[in-house]
């Protein structure tokens, strides 16, 4: 049910997708402040991603997923009445701030469902069903936005509160993994502590971070980028396609080739890849160079899809694992609010040719962060038994069942 929920939800997601195209062709505004529009999504994101996962933890998984999307779907409505930029702006906010509450407690519901070692299949499933939509979403929102962009709003809200009946009507909530006194605030700061002293962790989010915020340039100023050498918006979606159907072609079998080696040496490779993907831009601007760049950095996104957040839930004690996946969100959310509005400036200032080698030299610092948390062996101290006590196990284990049967 989720996978056709993402699925449904995914393919109409045009609204980001065509974000800074709208800014700057309806709006009228300037490709800088189109990039910070996408960065001040990601400061929603920020606040969302603490948020969803807390409410993920003590609200219950599909509370929180319902909350978010059936806002998020009324906001996107929203949306499309705005025409003055500030308006539009503040929109912009508080969908990025409902839409990002969903993230953490799907992800810690997967984990509650899947054990270490069908997990990285699991989000690789999920991955798909995101991607199979993607891959329909860029040219069916080219052709609506060719027509009017209005309809991108409409079509949007409709999969957006589709997927929150489908959640209302066909998903059970596993039993709450809350610890007594977990609603007060001593236990809140607690838990926190617990995770900012997980140094594994945090250094993966640091890796993450600058990762993510060279690869979400293929949603801030690749599209720029592309118009600004004479492609059009169609080109740009069916171009743009590329990524989600090599994601559903080769995601699974990909998963399960490279389910041999360890995970974070796999992410390691993934993150040299997006930046290589991106460092060829400068070779040229055919549509041969173009369709290259894509292929590679989609090779990275595919083996970060499927190993980064099972390895994040192999980390997390059972009883903080939406609090972790929230905190993980936040390196997504930071690159989303520093990326997009860096990449932009640098764009604007320095050209894309030197933003593109840049993303190069981001990814490698990202990727030598990687490789040396591997290295350490902290993961598998954690994995062994480090932060997740044999109770926290037996718990873990018990709420799947208990899941299974409800769902029964």
């Amino acid at each position: 049910m989720l996978c056709l929920g993402t699925f449904v939800n995914r393919a109409g997601a045009f609204v980001v997708l065509f974000m800074t195209i709208y800014l700057t062709e309806e709006l009228h505004l300037t490709a800088q402040t189109a990039t910070t529009a996408v960065g001040l999504f990601g400061v929603g994101s920020l606040v969302a991603m603490l948020c969803g996962g807390q409410l993920a933890d003590q609200w219950g998984r599909k509370n929180t997923m319902l909350l978010s999307l059936i806002a998020s779907g009324l906001i996107i409505l929203w949306m499309s009445t705005l025409r003055e930029p500030a308006f539009f702006l503040g929109a912009i906010f508080l969908f990025s701030l409902f839409s990002d509450l969903y993230r953490p407690a799907s992800s810690a519901l997967i984990g509650d469902l899947c054990d270490t070692e069908t997990r990285p299949l699991a989000f690789s499933l999920i991955y798909v069903a995101a991607n199979l939509g993607f891959s329909v979403a860029p040219p069916l929102g080219g052709w609506l936005a060719a027509h009017s962009f209005q309809l991108l709003y409409y079509v949007d809200t409709v999969t957006t509160l589709s997927y929150a009946v489908l959640i209302f009507l066909l998903i059970a909530d596993p039993p709450r993994l809350r610890v007594p006194g977990d609603h007060r605030w001593g236990e809140q700061i607690q838990a926190y502590r617990r995770i900012v002293r997980d140094g594994p962790f945090l250094l993966i989010c640091l890796a993450t971070m600058l990762g993510s915020g060279v690869y979400l340039q293929s949603m801030s100023t690749l599209p720029l980028y592309m118009r600004e050498i004479g492609y059009s918006k169609a080109e740009y979606g069916t171009l743009i396609a590329i990524n989600g159907v090599q994601i559903v072609l080769l995601q699974i079998p990909l998963t399960k080739f490279f389910g041999r080696y360890r995970p974070l040496a796999n992410v390691s490779v993934a993150s040299l890849l997006i930046g290589i993907g991106f460092a060829i831009l400068p070779l040229g601007t055919g549509v041969m160079l173009i369709i290259s760049s894509i292929v590679i950095w989609t090779f990275g996104e595919i083996l970060q899809a499927a190993f980064l957040q099972a390895v994040v839930a192999k980390l997390a004690p059972v009883d903080l694992r939406g609090r972790y996946m929230g905190v993980f969100g936040l390196s997504f959310a930071l690159s989303l609010a520093l990326g997009a509005p860096i990449g932009g400036y640098v764009m604007d200032h320095f050209g894309p040719n030197v933003l593109w080698l840049g993303c190069l030299g981001i990814c490698t610092v990202s990727a030598a962060i990687y490789w040396q948390v591997d290295r350490s062996g902290a993961t598998d101290r954690i994995a062994d038994g480090v932060g997740q006590t044999t109770a926290e196990e037996d718990v873990e284990a018990s709420s799947c069942d208990a899941y299974e049967l409800t769902s029964a």
